[in-house]
């Protein structure tokens, strides 16, 4: 609670560096499956930074009705282990939230986000302080590129709303990336699942504390009671407070419950009426 962020004129300068330059994604499909509800497309786009490009997954449902609108999503911290991949998820299984997105008619956007999935950058089981403030810089620079790249790709295509687009992030998906939520104003708001403030000891670029303030974005938090990873009183409310979402325009739902196992009805509601009004 007694962090302070930057101020305005530092944060100009933080801003600066995430820029942003579009550019032809030059997608290529690479496979289709069709699953329970919805077809799942798995299509490899230019990368700005990488030679190999990057893997975007795509989960259309069923019942959806183009242009739909979507959600780019990242997941939790299960998807940056050693040794992930993205074979063998059952993605409407992985967080009821996903599930709520899916059955509301709207695609959810995975983008191999750099560091997980076993792509790119990685580190040591035990970095200093200096090294892991180089990595999340790093690291939170290439996620604001990967984000761009993942927009300019669903601009391409007609079946999706490009004016409709949101963020839902899954614990460290809803805490360490922060920065893209403040800086890339084609996202229209974000439902922020399972996390809260947290990289305290992250390179000052992308800390999300001095992000959070500049977020004036509608954002849904939605969150544990007795979640140990994440406590109500030094992280989640601690964000909520930073958000710089005014009035309405922020909510934070609080279920009795820990990290995980919400109440799949009152998510439904929450998420679907959030999205019913932002998007």
């Amino acid at each position: 609670r007694a962090i302070e962020p930057v101020d305005d004129e530092t944060y100009a300068i933080y801003r600066d560096q995430f820029g942003y330059l579009k550019q032809d994604p030059n997608p290529e499909l690479l496979s289709t499956e069709q699953m329970a509800y919805w077809r799942q497309e798995k299509v490899r786009i230019d990368s700005p930074y990488s030679a190999d490009g990057m893997e975007v997954l795509l989960l259309i449902p069923d019942n959806a009705v183009p242009p739909m609108q979507a959600l780019v999503m990242m997941p939790g911290s299960d998807a940056f282990f050693s040794g992930a991949t993205l074979e063998g998820y059952d993605w409407a299984d992985y967080e009821p939230s996903l599930a709520v997105v899916l059955q509301s008619g709207r695609a959810l956007v995975l983008p191999v986000w750099e560091g997980t999935f076993g792509r790119g950058l990685r580190l040591s089981s035990s970095p200093d302080d200096q090294e892991w403030r180089e990595f999340t810089r790093s690291r939170g620079l290439r996620w604001r590129q990967d984000l761009g790249a993942t927009l300019d790709y669903l601009e391409t295509r007609d079946d999706i709303d490009s004016s409709g687009i949101g963020y839902l992030g899954i614990s460290a998906g809803a805490s360490a990336p922060l920065a893209m939520l403040a800086v890339e104003s084609r996202v229209k708001t974000a439902v922020l699942v399972e996390g809260g403030l947290t990289g305290l000891g992250d390179h000052p670029l992308v800390q999300p504390a001095n992000h959070a303030p500049r977020i004036t974005i509608p954002v849904l938090m939605i969150n544990g009671r007795y979640d140990q990873n994440f406590p109500l009183d030094s992280r989640q409310q601690p964000l909520f407070d930073l958000l710089g979402a005014e009035g309405d325009r922020k909510k934070h739902a609080i279920y009795d419950a820990g990290h995980i196992g919400y109440p799949v009805s009152q998510q439904r509601r929450e998420i679907t009426a959030w999205l019913d009004k932002w998007l």
